[in-house]
């Protein structure tokens, strides 16, 4: 998607013929070129997660907090892989958590018992699959 929306703007830019208007031609060639350097850097971000993504195998269960855990607390539960934000899934809240937020980092090798204090409240890990 963001791949063809790139060959689209570059296609746009190559196509944009130079009017007696010049100044009109220079602004619409660098709003392309800054939508081109837009979509390249979310088909980068993109990229990245979809590797990060791949990289997580569901099958193994995990003994240790670490990328690709779900981690129940006593009030939320934190996938830990890309920074997806707020998720629902069978009305469950989860927080799909990049491994190098503040907060992941804090969680990081813990195990099923374990407590942890982040923005002054103190957590408890109360499962991890």
């Amino acid at each position: 998607m963001a791949e063809n929306e790139l060959k689209e703007l570059s296609k746009s830019a190559a196509e944009d013929t130079k009017s007696s208007a010049g100044d009109k031609y220079e602004t619409g060639r660098d709003m392309i070129n800054l939508e081109k350097e837009k979509v390249a850097e979310n088909l980068a971000v993109s990229s990245k997660m979809k590797s990060l993504l791949s990289q997580i195998d569901p099958a193994i269960h995990l003994s240790k907090v670490r990328t690709g855990s779900l981690v129940r607390t006593e009030e939320e539960m934190f996938f830990i892989s890309t920074s997806l934000g707020k998720i629902t899934i069978d009305g469950e809240v989860i927080f799909a958590i990049s491994p190098i937020s503040p907060i992941a980092q804090v969680m990081l090798d813990l195990v099923i018992g374990d407590s942890f204090t982040f923005n002054e409240k103190k957590k408890s890990i109360l499962d991890l699959s």
